[in-house]
């Protein structure tokens, strides 16, 4: 599966899903991009089968962390809970994850790693 800005890959049978981050401007973290990934994760949510999720980037940064567009004042109210949300999504998952990082990894970004 691919969406704009996240590909989604099952491998391993179905027990790894990789999460490669595949945005525009160094994979800044979006709301899109943020529902990209959480609806990926809900939808492999229900199969007991999974062991493994990676969160990659198809890039050479990791992530530059959030969108600084999406961190105005005017909106930021909008955009930290899907991210907050994104974080538990991620500790609940009973597979576990790691983030394989290369390059620049700052802010949201690094939240996101750990």
């Amino acid at each position: 599966m691919m969406d704009d800005d996240l590909r989604v890959i099952a491998a391993a049978g179905g027990e790894r899903l990789r999460l490669v981050l595949n945005a525009p401007k160094r994979n800044a973290l979006t709301l899109a991009l943020i529902e990209q990934i959480r609806a990926a994760l809900g939808a492999v949510s229900d199969h007991g089968h999974l062991r493994l999720v990676t969160l990659e980037s198809a890039h050479a940064d990791f992530s530059v962390g959030s969108s600084i567009e999406e961190h105005r004042p005017e909106v930021i109210d909008r955009a930290l809970p899907p991210f907050h949300q994104l974080i538990r999504d991620l500790l609940k998952t009973e597979a576990v994850t790691a983030a394989v990082v290369r390059g620049r990894c700052l802010g949201g970004g690094f939240e996101l790693a750990l």
